[in-house]
C-alpha cells in the first residue's frame, strides 16, 4: 500500500521556512543564506510511477534502473508483464522479478524527505502482521474445537468428521510454526534486508577486455552478483565508454571467443563456459555486429 502523498502540505512548510529565512537574513546581513529545496521539485524522483506515492519498499530494475514500489512492481508482474512499466525494457522472457532488487539507498533518501513515513510504514506493518497471526491462531483454535464449519463468507472449512483428522494432524505437527504471508516476504521490519535480496551470496570476479577496434576500460576487474546478466555488463560498459547507457546494445560480449547471450548470468557462464577454472572469468567486448 502506498504512502499517501501530503505534496501541499510540505511545499506550505517549504514556503514558510523560506519566507522566515528572508526576514531573518534581511534584519542581519552577516548570516550566509540557507537554500531551501521545494518537495515538490524532487518528487519526480521519489515517487513510483505506477501509484504515484513516495517509495514503499523501493525496488529497483537491474538492467534498466528504474525504481518501483515492490507491491506495484509485483503486482505488474502478476498480471504477465514481463518489462519495466517506465520504459518498457523486457527484463526477462518468464521469470522478470528474479531480476528486480531492493533498493535501501532510495528508501533511505525517501525516509530522509517525508517525515513520519518511515514510522507510519513500520507500524502498519506490525498491524499487518499481527492481524494475520492473530487470524492463524483463531483458525487453529476453532480446528482444535471443531466448533466452525463455515468461513468468514459462509464456505464450508470443515466438518464434524474431519475435526477428528484436523486434531491428529495438530499433534502431528505441534511444535511446528505455521508460516505467515509475512514470514515469506522479504523487506519486513522484522527481517534483515542483507538476507533477502542477494547480497550475501558469493560474488563473482570478471575481468573485461576490448577487442582492437575498443577503448579499454579504466578498472578492468568488476566484481558482480552471481545473478547480474550479460545485460548489465553491456549496460556498464554504455555508460563507462559512452556516457550513455542507452546504448548498451552496441556492444556484444564473449566468454571464450562464444558470443553470450542478454540472459546469461554470471554464475551461469561461470559454471558452463568458464567450467569453473579460477577467477577472474575474461570477458571480451566487441562491436555488435548486425547480420
Amino acid at each position: 500500500m502506498a504512502y499517501t502523498r501530503r505534496t501541499a502540505n510540505f511545499e506550505k512548510n517549504e514556503t514558510f521556512k523560506n519566507s522566515e529565512n528572508s526576514s531573518s537574513t534581511a534584519g542581519t546581513s552577516q548570516k550566509p543564506m540557507e537554500n531551501f529545496v521545494s518537495l515538490s521539485s524532487i518528487n519526480p524522483y521519489i515517487t513510483c510511477p505506477l501509484c504515484n506515492g513516495y517509495f514503499v519498499d523501493a525496488t529497483t530494475v537491474i538492467d534498466c534502473l528504474h525504481t518501483f514500489c515492490k507491491s506495484c512492481l509485483l503486482k505488474y508482474f502478476d498480471e504477465d508483464n514481463t518489462d519495466c512499466p517506465k520504459c518498457h525494457y523486457q527484463i526477462h522472457q518468464s521469470h522478470p522479478s528474479h531480476y528486480v532488487a531492493f533498493d535501501r539507498t532510495m528508501q533511505d533518501i525517501v525516509y530522509k524527505l517525508v517525515p513520519g513515513m518511515q514510522k507510519n510504514n513500520v507500524e502498519e506493518n506490525n498491524l499487518s502482521l499481527n492481524k494475520r497471526k492473530k487470524k492463524i491462531r483463531n483458525v487453529g483454535n476453532r480446528k482444535k474445537n471443531g466448533s466452525f464449519e463455515k468461513d468468514e463468507n459462509g464456505g464450508e472449512l470443515a466438518s464434524n468428521e474431519s475435526s477428528e483428522t484436523s486434531k491428529s494432524n495438530e499433534e502431528e505437527n505441534k511444535g511446528k510454526e505455521v508460516p505467515t504471508k509475512d514470514d515469506d516476504e522479504c523487506c519486513s521490519s522484522e527481517q534483515d534486508p542483507s538476507l533477502m535480496h542477494r547480497r550475501n551470496d558469493e560474488p563473482v570476479l570478471i575481468r573485461l577486455i576490448p577487442d582492437s577496434k575498443l577503448d579499454p576500460i579504466d578498472r578492468s576487474f568488476v566484481r558482480l552478483s552471481a545473478f547480474a546478466t550479460i545485460n548489465t555488463v553491456k549496460r556498464l560498459l554504455a555508460y563507462l565508454l559512452f556516457a550513455d547507457i542507452t546504448k548498451y546494445n552496441e556492444f556484444d560480449i564473449f566468454c571464450n571467443y562464444e558470443l553470450m547471450g542478454r540472459d546469461f548470468s554470471m554464475a551461469f557462464i561461470r559454471k558452463t563456459r568458464w567450467r569453473n577454472k579460477p577467477e577472474p572469468v575474461v570477458l571480451m567486448y566487441k562491436e555488435r555486429l548486425d547480420f
